[in-house]
């Protein structure tokens, strides 16, 4: 138990009967969490972690051969949940970390009883002929992870404020850009490659057949992940989607009270 707790930097807040897990994304840790858990902590256990490759502390966590897909993350989750000995618990996963929950509960029925995914999409890729928006082409993904090649400071510099949006308030970028910067570039782009590359729509199909209640944050503005991209999911999970008053792809860190009040309705609604 120790060793993936370790491994993960896993921290347990409160002491609630039922357990809400909170999964960071792509380029941030667990302290973008902080105000949440100590929101929720007063009425539930929560569990916040490190993704592998996020922070110095979990670097040795990395792999390349698992990492460079989704599955490997999801992998990971699903270690931290089956060695805290949880069964039933709510997930709030962000971006990358959504669509790794998505794929733990489809590898583990019965991990979770309710997710909650912010700013996720199931593919990012474009697909005319199948009449899917994702937002980007295969050559825009694969130019933008040959700028982080080249210049991964240049690239976090000028990415941060493009994901983060709220140009008044440019403190969000430059924190993004700083926990980029924390990341050793290899790992980044692989990480980064692993989410904008992925294709989970038969998975999110396959979720969809769980049943489990689940509900859909989305930024009225997100260059990360269109509109079009968040209803497709949600109708293919059976989800509800909330379409946010913020902007960016980091609506929890950009509104925090609002992603709160909407976690506190979802779990209050179903009784836990």
């Amino acid at each position: 138990m120790q060793d993936v707790t370790e491994k993960f930097q896993v921290a347990i807040h409160g002491e609630g009967a039922h357990t809400v897990i909170l999964g960071n994304g792509f380029g941030t840790t667990q302290q973008v969490w902080r105000a949440h858990a100590q929101a929720l902590c007063r009425f539930y256990r929560v569990v916040t972690f490190d993704t592998a490759g996020s922070t110095a502390a979990t670097a040795a966590a990395w792999q390349p051969s698992r990492h460079r897909r989704l599955y490997g993350f999801a992998e990971d989750l699903v270690s931290i949940v089956e060695t805290l000995g949880l069964q039933g618990a709510t997930y709030v996963g962000h971006s990358l970390s959504a669509s790794a929950g998505l794929l733990a509960a489809c590898a583990a029925p019965g991990l979770f009883s309710g997710m909650v995914l912010i700013g996720c999409s199931a593919c990012y890729v474009n697909d005319p002929a199948g009449g899917y928006t994702g937002g980007f082409s295969e050559a825009d993904i694969k130019s933008l992870l040959a700028d982080m090649t080249h210049d991964y400071i240049a690239w976090a510099n000028g990415f941060s404020p493009l994901a983060m949006g709220n140009p008044d308030r440019p403190d969000l970028a430059a924190s993004f850009a700083t926990a980029l910067k924390v990341m050793r570039p290899d790992v980044a782009v692989d990480a980064l490659g692993a989410a904008f590359l992925s294709d989970l729509r038969s998975e999110a199909l396959q979720y969809g057949s769980l049943g489990l209640p689940t509900l859909l944050l989305q930024s009225t503005n997100d260059v990360a992940v269109p509109l079009a991209a968040a209803q497709w999911l949600a109708n293919a999970t059976g989800g509800q989607l909330h379409v946010l008053n913020a902007q960016g792809h980091f609506p929890h860190i950009a509104n925090p009270a609002a992603v709160t009040q909407e976690i506190m309705a979802f779990l209050q609604h179903r009784g836990v």
